[in-house]
């Protein structure tokens, strides 16, 4: 397409005389003031945070029944040798308990088919009914009826299996919900009374479901102090050891209950015989356990 190189040039000029005559004119006539208008804007939404949804756990637990397996390694120094002893622990814990607001419970319960599976031999227990109380002084879980001696007792055994299911969990919780308690056992061991010392550190990782169907994810890590003396004359022993953990653990908000629980911890123990005239004699014994819990239909 050709263009015409005499009409641009007239359009340009003619624009030209047109921008100089307005420009002229201006010199010779007043402008009227040039109204603008208001600049108007347009209002800021306002952030809102969306709180976190709050879950209520049910308070009351009824008949929840369970199967609990530990397996523990036990690895303790003999004359500069060490020796592994594996012992695996099961049982099916069913238990009823009432909570309150801040977690505290009593409740009830018992433990079916107790065993106790050694390299050389086997323990196995029916049935032990215990009571279970948590408080601010600690958690007491004891046979029903009480044992005049309990230690050593394969029915204590059976209870610390149940202990493993009782948690502190508050009334309601939500993501990022953390709480912290501690704990006092004395439980005896060889013939030694241990007292041993717990610190719980608990947090919500995430909420699956809403309502009737949540599903509470909690982790758990936790500090174990033991400490022990035996004063028989004839054999005194001093026991000191340190320890950590953590466990995950599925709460069932609407049933109030533990759903499953996964967790591995490591003690470890001194030892210190002072029956030897030329000394104490000290002794190392590392326990490593795993833990599994899962909840019946």
């Amino acid at each position: 397409m050709r263009c015409d190189h005499r009409a641009v040039s007239f359009a340009v000029n003619a624009f030209a005389c047109v921008a100089l005559a307005c420009g002229a004119a201006s010199c010779t006539r007043q402008i009227a003031p040039r109204v603008v208008p208001p600049v108007v804007l347009a209002p800021v939404p306002l952030s809102m945070e969306i709180a976190p949804t709050l879950t209520l756990i049910a308070a009351a637990v009824r008949d929840a029944r369970y199967d609990v397996r530990s397996l523990a390694r036990v690895t303790s120094d003999s004359a500069g040798r060490p020796i592994e002893q594996r012992t695996e622990t099961s049982g099916v814990v069913t238990i009823a308990l009432q909570r309150s607001a801040d977690g505290a419970f009593r409740g009830n319960g018992r433990v079916d088919s107790f065993t106790v599976q050694m390299a050389s031999e086997a323990l196995r227990l029916d049935s032990v009914f215990f009571d279970a109380v948590l408080d601010a002084t600690g958690l007491r879980v004891v046979t029903r009826p009480l044992l005049t001696n309990e230690c050593d007792r394969s029915e204590t055994s059976a209870t610390a299996l149940a202990r493993e299911v009782l948690l502190r969990i508050p009334s309601t919780v939500q993501v990022g919900s953390r709480w912290v308690d501690s704990t006092i056992a004395f439980v005896c061991r060889s013939s030694v009374p241990l007292t041993v010392r717990t610190v719980n550190d608990y947090v919500v990782e995430r909420i699956d479901g809403r309502e009737q169907n949540a599903m509470v994810h909690v982790r758990r890590a936790f500090t174990v102090r033991v400490d022990g003396k035996l004063a028989s004359p004839w054999r005194p022993l001093d026991v000191s050891g340190v320890g950590s953990g953590s466990q995950r653990v599925v709460i069932d908000a609407a049933r109030g209950a533990v759903q499953s629980l996964d967790g591995n911890s490591t003690i470890t123990l001194q030892l210190s015989d002072r029956t030897r005239p030329n000394g104490a004699r000290a002794q190392r014994v590392v326990q490593q356990v795993e833990l599994t819990i899962q909840r019946r239909p």
